[in-house]
């Protein structure tokens, strides 16, 4: 199949069908499809064909939480490229109507939104969309956590329409998946204490590893009772209620749990028609807002996952193929988990793509290879080689190595062949590996050549500073990478003979130590092997430095030569292998 789809064909029936591959209009993107999640929306129009007014009246596509890679650009599109990985917000205005130039497009009445009749959704291999609703991933956000935008947007929303900030006291009805990113949002937004109530324990468990102050089961239908119970467990009245149920019960708790002048948030979508205690309300000035979908909320979600505020890998527990959608669509149905991701990439994809995978890494044989060599011939009694050319050329051969391993792990092709270009990260790194070579090789003339060698180790340096990204602001990293770096620059300090080279020292030492806290931060946010690899590769390059400065300016330490050495390629090996894909 060129384009395997997953349609609706009527209520009941999920089939998989070939589908024409689309040509993305002016203004549109052709995306390669990532990852899809399944909403409950979606499970909704599978089992009963309809949600409120909007009726499957023929067969139609579904899924609309969702990521992908763009393989081709439509007319007119300069803010997006071939191979941009790329968050799809999937509700697309008409621009021109009151509520789309107040700045609440959400509420167009001719919005196109994927998976909602008669508009498709984009559980395919391909789909084409509109470029200006299309984000594009940083380097250290995954296409999972991109399809996962989507949800996390309503909580955003949901967080605004009620006002959650700083000391808020906020109650969550319902830990699903809404009711768990609503709960996330709320504590990224600054709320002190955050009780979420569900009548599922596991769920609640759920809620309380990813941050959940307090937890309720529900066991009660008295929404009254289940208020004092919440109150009992909080110790007062939330400020603020955000009900993501849609089940009548937990809407009239969430009114008489909310302390009078209080506000309450209906998410959750139930029946048509509600019993609520109005006067109870009424008479003590609680707030009932509803919202529908999300408006501008895409970028700040964005944020949230990329700064690591928020971390939603925990909330994905089952992951389908493309072609196990049906399967996928039972487990939802079942009540099994919290999200299910669909891999949009074929069973043949995968298995190449892992086969790649494996090819691109004997591509390190080299350097192990270059490295022994380099060991044998020019260190064979542990001693500092000699200053001579091939002495350079040896010695920088298994760091080329490196470039090139970098090289080929960055490069790829669509299903179509259309290139993929090696992002930011990759480039960066590369040039960082580049410049380390030639000051590694200004370093076999340790007296002569020192400081151009500390100059392109600088440069080095600065390079895998940009390839990392900020790093976690006020974080506890950040204190002890600073400090490191200063308690080392004075250690050596009064040692260095000239304010010159006491000024690089110092630059130098800002430098790396800026990268380890870098590099420390993405591990953190990540929590990847590539990004421990990476971080692990820092800290080897940065006690390899240390161990030059220390043999320079303090006292000899014996094999320093060979330490010097091991770890520096050690590290270098650990920064390239942290460029692998995750």
């Amino acid at each position: 199949m060129a384009n395997p789809t997953v349609i609706l064909k009527k209520q009941g029936e999920i089939v998989i069908e070939d589908c024409p591959i689309p040509e993305p209009k002016p203004g549109e993107v052709l995306l390669q499809m990532q990852d899809v999640g399944i909403c409950g929306s979606d499970v909704h129009y599978w089992q009963h064909g309809r949600i409120g007014d909007f009726v499957v009246k023929a067969p139609m596509v579904l899924g609309h939480e969702a990521s992908g890679v763009v393989s081709k650009v439509g007319e007119g599109v300069s803010n997006l490229k071939v191979g941009d990985r790329v968050a799809i917000e999937p509700g697309v205005p008409c621009h021109t109507c009151k509520n789309c130039k107040i700045g609440r497009y959400n509420l167009c009445p001719d919005m196109k939104f994927c998976s909602t009749p008669p508009v498709h959704g984009n559980l395919a291999k391909f789909y084409t969309h509109a470029a200006d609703f299309c984000f594009k991933l940083p380097d250290n956000v995954s296409t999972e956590e991109g399809a996962f935008l989507e949800p996390l947007s309503v909580g955003v929303h949901a967080c605004r329409r009620a006002g959650v900030s700083l000391g808020s006291r906020v109650l969550v009805c319902g830990a699903g998946p809404i009711g768990l990113v609503n709960l996330m949002t709320a504590k990224a937004n600054g709320a002190s204490e955050v009780c979420i109530t569900d009548i599922d324990e596991k769920r609640l468990e759920m809620a309380k590893a990813v941050g959940a102050d307090y937890t309720v089961l529900v066991k009660s239908r008295d929404g009254q009772e289940v208020a004092r119970q919440i109150e009992e467990v909080m110790g007062q009245k939330p400020e603020i209620t955000i009900e993501c149920s849609g089940a009548p019960p937990s809407i009239q708790t969430a009114i008489y749990a909310t302390e009078s002048g209080g506000c309450v948030v209906l998410v959750g979508l139930g029946p048509a028609d509600v019993t609520l205690p109005i006067v109870n309300a009424s008479v003590r000035e609680v707030d009932i807002r509803g919202i529908f979908r999300y408006v501008n909320c895409y970028p700040t979600a964005l944020a949230m996952i990329a700064s690591g505020k928020v971390n939603v890998k925990p909330l994905i527990t089952h992951r389908f193929k493309l072609q196990d959608s049906v399967k996928a669509f039972e487990t939802v149905a079942k009540g099994e988990g919290i999200k299910v991701m669909i891999h949009s990439k074929r069973k043949m994809d995968i298995k190449q793509e892992e086969i790649i995978l494996r090819l691109k890494t004997l591509f390190l044989i080299p350097f192990y290879v270059l490295s022994a060599v380099y060991f044998v011939l020019y260190q064979p009694f542990l001693h500092y080689p000699e200053e001579t050319f091939s002495a350079a050329f040896f010695k920088v051969l298994p760091i080329l190595a490196l470039i090139g391993f970098v090289r080929l792990n960055a490069g790829d092709e669509d299903i179509i062949h259309n290139p993929i270009p090696k992002s930011d990260f990759h480039k960066f790194t590369i040039l960082g590996l580049l410049f380390s070579s030639i000051g590694d090789a200004c370093l076999i003339a340790r007296e002569t050549m020192f400081i151009p060698g500390m100059l392109f180790f600088s440069i080095a340096q600065a390079w895998y500073m940009y390839a990392l990204g900020p790093g976690n602001k006020g974080s506890r990293l950040e204190s002890i990478f600073y400090l490191g770096g200063t308690g080392t620059f004075l250690f050596l300090e009064c040692s260095i003979d000239g304010i010159f080279m006491k000024f690089l020292v110092l630059i130098y030492t800002g430098l790396i130590f800026t990268v380890g806290w870098r590099a420390a931060s993405r591990f953190e946010r990540e929590q990847s092997y590539p990004a421990f690899l990476g971080f692990a590769g820092i800290l080897l390059f940065t006690f390899s430095d240390f161990l030059i400065a220390i043999n320079k300016w303090k006292f000899y330490i014996p094999f320093t030569e060979f330490l010097v050495m091991i770890t520096y390629y050690g590290g270098q090996l650990g920064i390239a292998l942290g460029t692998l894909k995750h």
